[in-house]
């Protein structure tokens, strides 16, 4: 079974092969602006996972992601178009990257939703882009005896 380490390393993989994306990040949407406040070191494009929660059902488990592009809009959003569509390209070629990972691991299932979200607006950063989510299926085998338990 691949962790949730993993599967952020895998997204940041992508961040570290694309030209244009400088920066990477993974928790709640409100960190991704705490993150540029407190320390200023988030270069724009940035690329931000928000983990979306997991669900077992049966022997399955899957893990739900938002993955954000996004780059800085202008104040008096001069560049908010050319913002929106650039950013759209960077979702784009990273659904069709992921795409191409579905065998990446024998026991999982990559899914990508077919509909990205625009973004604008939501943060004091005025930044814009897209969101697309991503659902990360593998199998959970419920097996007790893999706990390290002492004992009974």
């Amino acid at each position: 079974m691949r962790t949730l380490n993993e599967h952020i390393t895998l997204f940041e993989s992508f961040k570290n092969q694309h030209g244009q994306i400088r920066s990477f990040g993974f928790g709640d949407p409100w960190e991704q602006q705490e993150t540029n406040k407190d320390s200023g070191d988030l270069d724009y494009p940035l690329m931000f996972v928000v983990l979306d929660g997991s669900k077992v059902s049966g022997n399955e488990l899957t893990n739900s992601y938002t993955i954000g592009f996004f780059d800085k809009v202008q104040k008096g959003e001069d560049n908010e178009l050319e913002t929106l569509s650039d950013c759209q390209l960077l979702a784009l070629d990273f659904v069709s990257w992921i795409d191409n990972r579905d065998n990446l691991w024998d026991d999982h299932n990559i899914e990508v939703e077919n509909q990205l979200q625009d973004y604008t607006e939501h943060t004091s950063d005025w930044i814009a882009g897209w969101t697309v989510t991503v659902r990360i299926k593998q199998a959970f085998t419920r097996n007790s005896c893999d706990i390290p338990l002492t004992g009974n």
